[in-house]
């Protein structure tokens, strides 16, 4: 694969996780409930004070990628 094709996918996966992770927090905010995936980085960020979709992004960045 050559650096073209990666940085192209690396850029859509990015997209994608983003787009994921914003329709998540805005469940979240709207009080819709959330997955099973998601309701663990929602617990440490309520403990710790973080930022939601910030700790969801990450956790999603790990475990998908």
């Amino acid at each position: 694969m050559s650096k073209k094709q990666w940085a192209w996918r690396a850029a859509l996966y990015t997209a994608g996780t983003l787009l994921s992770v914003t329709g998540i927090s805005l469940s979240a905010k709207a009080g819709l409930g959330l997955s099973a995936i998601a309701s663990w980085p929602y617990s440490v960020a309520n403990g710790l004070d973080l930022n939601f979709s910030a700790l969801l992004f990450a956790v999603y960045f790990i475990m998908v990628g």
